[in-house]
């Protein structure tokens, strides 16, 4: 059954968070940051508004302001688990630095779970200020075994309606339970196929070790405008036929667009096969939230914990990706039918392959970036970055500009990740969508110099 996340805060208590977020994947952090402009005279002022922000959210929401643990259970060893107290606090560490706001890669941003174990936990949520000259870069930590992107939007909208005074906070429209009943297909996980995972004792599991390894890797924003996709869109619904269940959208779009043109830039610039790379077979892996697929009774509505899931599609033909309207249809028709086999089975599914592990870290992703024809799409940022949050214009003091933060971006301690391609938060009102892409750096050059690719591409940012 659901437990209530309790509003306001009661008495401390220790919750193992639901089997489908104990995965080796789920213990790291999301980490995105804004950047805003500031009056560096108001900066004390700014970051101590902050704090008091950060304190009524975690009066409200009492889950962000946890700490994740591991524990070890009576039938499950290296469980996660959400520790929470009345006095918890949100971290709001302060740094200044004199950096370009483009440079989001570096030690600074290194915040991970390395040394997490049953006495030492880390915060469910934390938030690092990093005050530049005439601004500040507000460098979020979400913790991924309780956050997702649509988490993160239910943070972003109460800050936002902190900042503006308005309450009470804990709405009926926000959700509010840390767990539901992912039980409602029993023995869904029984003769189904999990193409995203290893599982214990089959021979592939085995380490193979990081494929890139001493291979420099980097990243790119590709800006395309959304009228351009838009009318790519309306051709490749031509393509198909016409039909009203037929029209593309732009999400699936952009994701075969940049699955094509990557695969054909690693092609080109990469060896034949870098080390550990199984069979090259042309595969696109997209990240998405099953909670509008998957109702369970209405209990996603209300739930507010990781409700990722990976899907795999495999190009249907074959052989190699081009970039025709005919190819790109059948693509996006093929990615599309993967999603919509997303349901209630197939998410209870996985919860019960990590239920049923004695430690759920045995389970490891099969997804292999050293595929030069593999590619991972992650969608589920965009929307979801407070890239509308208002804090400025004279809410928060010392924050300039229309009250939005400047631009969204992606943080990391370093580029650990080939073959990923990150839509990024932008605001509803933006021309463009900003694809971030991280490749090896000479097929990240070649993506560059492809012409076919540049074409839909209205700036490229380094």
């Amino acid at each position: 059954m659901s437990t209530p996340a309790q509003c306001p805060p009661g008495p401390s208590m220790k919750l193992v968070l639901p089997a489908s977020s104990q995965g080796t994947a789920s213990r790291w952090y999301l980490n995105l940051v804004q950047i805003w402009p500031l009056n560096n005279r108001s900066a004390r002022l700014c970051i101590d508004h902050l704090h008091q922000i950060l304190d009524t959210l975690a009066h409200e929401r009492p889950e962000t302001a946890g700490t994740i643990k591991i524990s070890h259970g009576q039938h499950q060893k290296h469980q996660v688990v959400l520790a929470m107290t009345p006095n918890d606090r949100i971290p709001l560490d302060l740094k200044y630095a004199g950096f370009p706001p483009s440079a989001f890669v570096g030690p600074r941003f290194k915040f991970d779970c390395a040394h997490m174990n049953e006495t030492h936990g880390v915060p469910a949520m934390r938030l690092l200020a990093v005050i530049l000259e005439g601004g500040i870069v507000l460098s979020w930590h979400f913790h991924h075994a309780l956050f997702d992107g649509e988490g993160m939007r239910v943070v972003f909208s109460m800050i936002g309606s902190i900042a503006a005074g308005n309450g009470p906070l804990c709405r009926a429209h926000h959700p509010k339970s840390l767990f539901m009943n992912f039980a409602a297909e029993p023995g869904a996980a029984d003769n189904a196929v999990f193409p995203e995972y290893m599982l214990p004792g089959t021979r592939v599991s085995r380490h193979l070790g990081d494929p890139f390894d001493g291979i420099p890797l980097g990243s790119a924003i590709f800006q395309l405008r959304k009228d351009d996709i838009q009318q790519l869109q309306e051709l490749l619904h031509k393509t198909a036929g016409g039909g009203d269940d037929s029209y593309p959208s732009a999400w699936a779009t952009l994701a075969v667009l940049a699955w094509v043109h990557t695969s054909k830039a690693r092609r080109r610039a990469e060896q034949k096969t870098l080390p550990h790379a199984a069979p090259e077979t042309a595969q696109l892996a997209v990240t998405m939230n099953w909670k509008k697929r998957a109702m369970f009774g209405g209990q996603s509505r209300d739930y507010f914990g990781n409700a990722n899931l990976t899907t795999i599609t495999t190009n249907p033909d074959g052989g190699r990706l081009d970039d025709s309207p005919a190819t790109l249809s059948r693509l996006v028709a093929a990615v599309e039918h993967t999603l919509s086999q997303v349901d209630e089975k197939a998410v209870s599914a996985r919860y019960e392959l990590f239920a049923a592990q004695e430690d759920p870290r045995a389970v490891r992703t099969a997804l292999d970036p050293a595929n030069r024809n593999f590619l991972l799409f992650d969608g589920t940022w965009q929307g979801h970055g407070g890239a509308d949050m208002a804090l400025g214009a004279g809410l928060v003091p010392g924050l300039l500009g229309d009250g939005r933060p400047a631009a969204v971006r992606r943080a990391s301690a370093g580029w650990t990740v080939g073959g990923r391609a990150l839509l990024l938060p932008g605001r509803i009102d933006s021309p463009v969508h900003e694809l971030m892409v991280m490749l090896p750096k000479v097929s990240l050059m070649a993506l560059y110099r492809d012409g076919d690719w540049m074409r839909w591409v209205d700036q490229a940012l380094w």
